[in-house]
């Protein structure tokens, strides 16, 4: 099984003991019993009791965990307790851009204190000369309360406060998607404030923050009409400069449509970086997630590739070159056996394995089962002979595996009649032995 983590792709067995792969052990005197993966299957053979049922335990790091339990490894990951006592652990905390702007800064998650949540547009000059909150805080935590929120047009929202006007060391910040927090420019009313330069046609999640802090407030959600701004802008406290012609220049709220605090005309087209691409309709702003051909369906390309990589590897999106030309597969899971490839979930041959043991490719590992029991360093003491006169051979029909056997006593021809041996009292040789110039008696299973 895989999983995707920090950009890459690791990979282990699907079936863990007591369960293997379906069809992997092929057996007479054994039967497959299912399992709750329809992959992997539960060996029972003859000569063996039915193996005990999994556990409905997991052990980690020297604890226990019930099945179906989610706990925590540290900051690192979220765990959960499965099936037959396996494990398995994602990323506690979502992924966060690896490439932030200057404008940008980490700061921790009131939620989760192992985790982060980025902020952008933040000023950094003026966010660390403000003083520390110290004993304020109690206070400003009642004063974190927004109110609510309405929509004053399709690009900007009035937010109101229950203890009256926006404090001046709280910042207002936005999010669409309720991980990635943007701080909003504010212009102050009298017990309320507006935000403008909004998405028409979103949703947005608002809340009140104490910059550097982890200190927040609740979190309104409110969705603006789609279309270009009307009439009810917000108010603004400086007026727009005048041309040279004497007519007001084109700001954004004068714009067909505004995206992120810039206008643009109607038709306009540009791209967000490589995040998505965006025109300006008569309907408002339209944005399109950039999706790459070489982000998906690679699985038609070679079904079998675990990982894939850039050609060329050092290719870096930008603007309007935001895909790669193509992709290479860089780990397809095969193995490397004895200087020879073998595919992925493919039994190694024996003729290169040997044929005592039987081996198989998995994610680019070799799995090796013995074929053969093992051989002890003494004939066993129930053999129908002499220790000193056992030797090591083959069962008929089997060329590979060595067993302790008596060979079978031919009878004198010209010595002394005491010398034979009464055969009577041996058993029957196997018919035809493959490996010996003389019968031979198998040594009896204890």
């Amino acid at each position: 099984m895989c999983s995707c983590a920090g950009g890459s792709v690791s990979c282990s067995p699907r079936c863990k003991a007591p369960f293997m792969r379906r069809g992997a052990r092929a057996d007479p005197l054994c039967v497959e019993k299912d399992s709750d993966d329809p992959c992997c299957v539960l060996m029972v053979c003859a000569s063996e009791s039915e193996p005990e049922p999994p556990a409905e335990s997991c052990t980690f790091k020297n604890k226990t965990y019930s099945r179906g339990q989610t706990f925590f490894d540290a900051c690192e990951s979220t765990c959960n307790c499965g099936e037959a006592g396996n494990v398995t652990c994602k990323p506690r905390c979502p992924p966060t851009e690896a490439k932030m702007s200057d404008r940008c800064v980490a700061v921790p998650d009131s939620a989760d204190p192992c985790c982060t949540v980025v902020l952008c547009d933040v000023t950094l000059g003026d966010e660390v000369a403000k003083p520390a909150m110290g004993a304020e805080e109690a206070a400003l935590s009642l004063r974190l309360q927004l109110g609510g929120a309405e929509a004053v047009n399709s690009t900007a929202v009035r937010l109101s406060f229950p203890g009256g006007d926006l404090p001046d060391n709280v910042t207002v910040e936005a999010s669409v998607d309720g991980r990635v927090w943007s701080r909003q420019e504010v212009v102050h009313e009298a017990g309320a404030a507006v935000i403008s330069a909004l998405q028409s046609g979103r949703t947005y999640f608002i809340r009140l923050r104490v910059p550097m802090s982890a200190d927040m407030g609740n979190t309104v959600e409110v969705s603006l009409p789609a279309g270009p701004p009307t009439s009810a802008a917000p108010p603004s406290t400086t007026a727009a400069p005048a041309a040279a012609n004497g007519t007001s220049a084109a700001t954004p709220s004068a714009a067909a449509c505004t995206y992120k605090g810039k206008g643009y005309a109607l038709d306009e087209e540009f791209h967000d970086g490589c995040l998505a691409f965006c025109a300006c309709t008569s309907t408002g702003m339209q944005c399109a997630p950039l999706e790459c051909p070489t982000d998906f369906g690679l699985d038609l390309l070679d079904p079998e590739c675990l990982d894939w990589e850039t050609v060329p590897r050092n290719f870096v999106p930008q603007p309007p070159h935001c895909c790669p030309e193509k992709v290479s597969c860089r780990n397809n899971g095969s193995c490397a056996y004895e200087g020879q490839r073998f595919p992925n979930f493919s039994e190694i041959p024996t003729k290169v394995t040997g044929c005592g043991q039987r081996c198989y490719c998995e994610y680019g590992n070799v799995t090796c089962e013995a074929v053969c029991p093992p051989v002890a360093p003494a004939p066993p003491a129930a053999l129908p002979c002499e220790p000193q006169q056992a030797i090591l051979g083959h069962q008929h029909g089997d060329d590979c595996c060595l067993f302790w056997m008596c060979p079978q006593p031919v009878p004198h021809f010209g010595g002394h009649p005491g010398n034979e041996t009464d055969q009577g009292e041996r058993p029957p040789a196997p018919p035809t032995p493959s490996k010996a110039s003389f019968p031979l008696v198998l040594a009896p299973t204890p």
